[in-house]
């Protein structure tokens, strides 16, 4: 709860600084992204009928925010803060359905086409839901802070991008059966648009 309230607290604190003179003089714009990542410790395996494996990290996910210059009358650095949804199914919607919605801000610096980018997610609503094949049973896991690395390339006036994200994060399940905090690392793919 302590940490949900900070959070909160401090996206506001946040929000409001790079809002207050920036929204005035337009120069903010929404995002959308969509893409899917690969990585993280196993959850499920089952080998029997389709070999499905589902690993914290994976899945395809989809968000929206908002993207503003951090600082007036620079246009190579800005600041994002956006909120998705990451999910993933093992074996094409049966075994079970992995969900969990990150808030992310991140700080992006631009050079020429290409866009770096760093910053903190904070994954909530993090939930397996498990089918009756699996044997485990839903399971719950602790809201999760983590970082992100990225790297974009701009393929039209900054409108749409191609990039690449690193996200180091781990997962507390509200579970008996999990001991540790699991590996939710990952490597992920997408496209970015702006307007």
């Amino acid at each position: 709860m302590r940490k949900s309230s900070i959070f909160w607290l401090f996206s506001i604190l946040i929000i409001s600084a790079l809002f207050t003179d920036t929204l005035q003089a337009r120069s903010y714009k929404m995002i959308t992204v969509g893409g899917f990542g690969y990585g993280g410790e196993t959850l499920i395996s089952r080998t029997s009928d389709n070999h499905s494996i589902m690993k914290m990290g994976d899945g395809q996910f989809f968000g929206f925010g908002v993207e503003v210059k951090t600082i007036k009358n620079r246009d190579d650095l800005s600041t994002a803060l956006s909120a998705a949804w990451l999910a993933d199914w093992a074996g094409f919607f049966s075994g079970g359905l992995l969900s969990r919605f990150p808030l992310s801000l991140t700080q992006y610096y631009t050079i020429n086409k290409w866009q770096f980018g760093a910053g903190l997610t904070y994954h909530v609503g993090n939930k397996f839901y498990a089918d009756e094949d699996t044997g485990l049973g839903d399971i719950k896991f602790d809201n999760a802070f983590g970082s992100t690395l990225s790297l974009t390339y701009d393929l039209h006036d900054a409108q749409s991008r191609m990039g690449v994200q690193a996200t180091f994060i781990k997962y507390k399940a509200q579970d008996y059966r999990f001991t540790n905090k699991l590996d939710g690392n990952n490597i992920g793919f997408f496209y970015k648009t702006s307007f």
